[in-house]
């Protein structure tokens, strides 16, 4: 038999293509301590190849050792086409990996390969395999089976310690598909295990987007994901990608217009704060400083707004009794959230009309509003690259709420029980973000509807000065029950994903149940000019606002 013993590196010139070594007729042995590169073929007889402790053979696509019970053995590290290239190796005979022994096997995704090795004997197996992956930009989602030993005489694993490279939306199994192959069985899902809310919806997108035949201009968005180990890291890089803030903006938006349509009721306020002696009419002006917090809540990120409101208005009462008014309502509002990674700017402008009748102590009253919530938002990004994604759209609404009061007075005391019922459509308009390439959000146009009902009681206390001038105090307490659209949605994709992906669905939770009250007082002159101070509040679960408020009164002739 002839013996080589290979202590330095063996390569050729067209190196995982050429031919390392060649034997001819009669045994050949070669022993490897050092690294060999390429091909090998020994020709015919009784020949073997031993890959000892610490050397390294780089495969090429022929191992020939000749008869299926020659045997290569490794007791080193075995890497089929090297580093960074997919290759199966043929193998004329059998392979046996020794506890010491260490197998570096890669998956291409783009080439839709792996490395493998195909004996014509058995395969046995112990020691370490290392899987890694390449290409994983044009990784698909679902269960795959990637061979990496198949054998004529079985391939077994005899305690192997496998080791694939950890991915978070990656599950692995090493397995024999059938007693001839074994292999790497692993499924691959965007929407991994232990995502909460709106993270998932951005999963399955990424999801479809690989299904959909490659991920576009997403290719490094989706090879980061797939390097994502940690699940808190995960879910930090699927909320940045998400658009939750774009729905935070329209949750704000219902507020606004559910808190102008109490103030249309009756010059500038709740029908229980109604001015004295406006039975004529009146000119109402109204300031409110409304800030706002938002809990967070199944990941979504705590959120906090500062904003004000100022509205006007005339209401004039009418021959037969009904009083009819007209007002203006104009917000600014600044947000935040995200520790600050989210940051938006949005003024809303609001035209009402309210119409309102006493029938006894009854009253019935209907307010239209109609508007737009202009908002500019920014959004930094550090999912690949460090960017900052900027976008404006619109928000149209027009809301509608009808309410009943009944009075009950006792001397100077009114208690007052009330329901409102109102609706709200907001329309959106469509948008793409600029600044973060790829990653910008497209914001599809859309449409959505709000009903919601407020049963409240409302009291008061009127005392009567000697000069004729008038102090009221008031409250109100109830609760806000929404009865459909409990959350604000956008339906949104990414700039670089195909079109075939379809849009994610993000939502903002509203909470179905808010309780809400106000506390105040007024001074009404002996010539008609009223001035009110209130401070009103909604609270539900996740969601809490306060608006501190200063309204003037002028009555109409």
């Amino acid at each position: 038999m002839n013996r080589f013993t290979n202590r330095g590196t063996v390569a050729t010139l067209s190196g995982i293509e050429g031919f390392a070594f060649r034997g001819g007729a009669g045994g050949d042995a070669i022993d490897n301590f050092g690294a060999v590169m390429g091909n090998v073929d020994l020709g015919t007889g009784a020949n073997a190849f031993a890959n000892n402790i610490d050397a390294t053979f780089y495969t090429g696509t022929t191992l020939n050792l000749c008869d299926a019970t020659n045997v290569f053995r490794n007791d080193g590290t075995i890497a089929p086409g090297a580093g960074a290239l997919a290759v199966q190796t043929r193998l004329g005979g059998s392979y046996l990996q020794t506890a010491t022994g260490i197998a570096n096997m890669e998956v291409d995704f783009a080439r839709r390969e792996g490395d493998r090795i195909t004996a014509t004997g058995t395969v046995e197996v112990s020691g370490t395999l290392n899987f890694s992956l390449l290409n994983t930009q044009f990784i698909r989602p679902g269960r795959q089976f990637q061979p990496l030993f198949s054998a004529g005489g079985g391939a077994h694993d005899r305690g192997v310690t496998f080791n694939p490279q950890r991915s978070i939306v990656i599950d692995y199994r090493l397995i024999n598909q059938n007693p001839n192959m074994l292999g790497v069985q692993y499924e691959v899902d965007f929407n991994a295990d232990g995502l909460v809310g709106n993270r998932r919806e951005v999963g399955e997108y990424l999801n479809r987007v690989q299904s959909s035949g490659g991920p576009g201009g997403l290719g490094d968005t989706v090879t980061t994901a797939v390097l994502q180990t940690e699940l808190d890291a995960y879910s930090f890089m699927l909320t940045q990608l998400g658009t939750e803030f774009y729905t935070e903006q329209q949750a704000l938006a219902l507020t606004g217009v559910q808190r102008f349509a109490r103030n249309l009721q009756n010059c500038g306020t709740y029908s229980i704060a109604e001015t004295s002696g406006d039975s004529s009419g009146c000119w109402w002006g109204r300031y409110d400083d409304n800030p706002s917090t938002r809990d967070s809540r199944a990941g979504f990120p705590e959120a906090k707004d500062d904003g004000f409101s100022i509205s006007q208005g005339l209401q004039k009462t009418r021959d037969d009794g009904w009083v009819l008014g007209f007002g203006i309502d104009i917000e600014k509002h600044k947000t935040e959230g995200f520790d600050g990674l989210w940051s938006a700017d949005s003024s809303f402008v609001q035209l009402g009309t309210s119409l309102r009748r006493e029938f006894g102590s009854h009253g019935v009253g209907a307010t239209l509003a109609l508007g737009n919530n202009s908002q500019d938002v920014t959004r930094q990004l550090g999912v690949t690259t460090l960017s900052e994604a900027e976008g404006n759209r619109n928000v149209y609404f027009v809301s509608s709420v009808i309410d009943y009061s009944y009075g009950m007075e006792f001397g100077g005391l009114r208690i007052e029980p009330a329901l409102n019922v109102g609706t709200s459509m907001l329309r959106y308009s469509s948008m793409t973000e600029n600044g973060a390439e790829s990653q910008n959000a497209v914001i599809h146009g859309g449409s959505e509807i709000h009903l919601w009902a407020e049963p409240v009681i409302g009291a008061r206390y009127d005392l009567q000065f000697l000069n004729g001038d008038q102090l009221r105090l008031f409250a109100r307490a109830g609760m806000l029950q929404y009865l459909s659209g409990t959350s604000s949605k956008v339906r949104a994709g990414l700039e670089g994903a195909p079109v075939e992906a379809g849009p994610m669905r993000i939502g903002s939770d509203l909470d179905r149940t808010h309780f809400v009250g106000e506390a105040g007082m007024q001074l009404s002159l002996k010539s008609g000019f009223t001035m009110s101070f209130s401070y009103a509040m909604q609270e539900s679960e996740i969601r809490e606002g306060g608006a501190g408020s200063v309204r003037f009164v002028l009555p109409l002739q």
